[in-house]
């Protein structure tokens, strides 16, 4: 690849990214998937492409284009508008993802944003927490069956103290009521750490993918 460049916005929160490599050259054009980070999966995606064309399995430019910008995944940074309302659900369930999760929040959100955060009980919860909390600033509610919600808040409140500057967290059970405490404090609320948890709050809002 000979270069790329990108440039986000707040809004949106989406990014537009300008490829050229030795075969082509792509844009400028504002990818369909929210988050910084696209840019880099979108010229991996592009050289790939570019890669098959060798092989007898080629895709017009304008194909690549529209593949970059039309592209959608539930519950990845996804900003879901409710009217009155707004969700940017992510199934973030890993450090990584946390991260990404971070840089967006940071770009579209700097005054920090309300977090309902679910996590299985097998992932490293302090790690997520770092990275989703040092730059999102969110309030955290967390989902479980009743008889796992003691331990989760002791994890909770472990990995809370071990925070350089920890959120206020709130524990509840119910997902419906988890959101509604969100909302409390804005219009406009995340839901992260889990592809269940993102799952499960995208059929409550009637948007679950097909």
């Amino acid at each position: 690849m000979r270069s790329m460049s990108q440039r986000g916005t707040r809004e949106t929160g989406l990014v537009e990214v300008h490829i050229r490599t030795r075969r082509g050259e792509y844009g400028p054009a504002v990818l369909g998937l929210r988050g910084q980070h696209q840019a880099h999966n979108a010229a991996v995606a592009v050289l790939a492409l570019e890669a098959c064309g060798e092989r007898d399995v080629a895709a017009p430019r304008e194909a690549i284009v529209r593949g970059l910008t039309e592209a959608r995944w539930p519950a990845r940074l996804d900003l879901v508008d409710l009217g009155t309302r707004s969700l940017l659900v992510d199934g973030a369930h890993n450090a990584s993802g946390a991260r990404a999760l971070a840089d967006c929040l940071r770009v579209m959100y700097p005054e920090g944003l309300p977090l309902v955060f679910g996590v299985m009980a097998d992932k490293a919860l302090l790690p997520m927490l770092t990275r989703a909390f040092t730059d999102g600033r969110g309030r955290s509610s967390s989902r479980r069956r009743p008889d796992g919600v003691p331990r989760i808040l002791t994890r909770l409140r472990r990995s809370r103290r071990a925070l350089a500057d920890p959120p206020e967290v709130i524990v509840e059970r119910d997902v419906s009521r988890a959101l509604e405490l969100a909302w409390q404090r804005g219009n406009v609320a995340a839901v992260a750490g889990s592809l269940y948890l993102a799952g499960d709050v995208l059929a409550r809002i009637g948007r679950a993918p097909e």
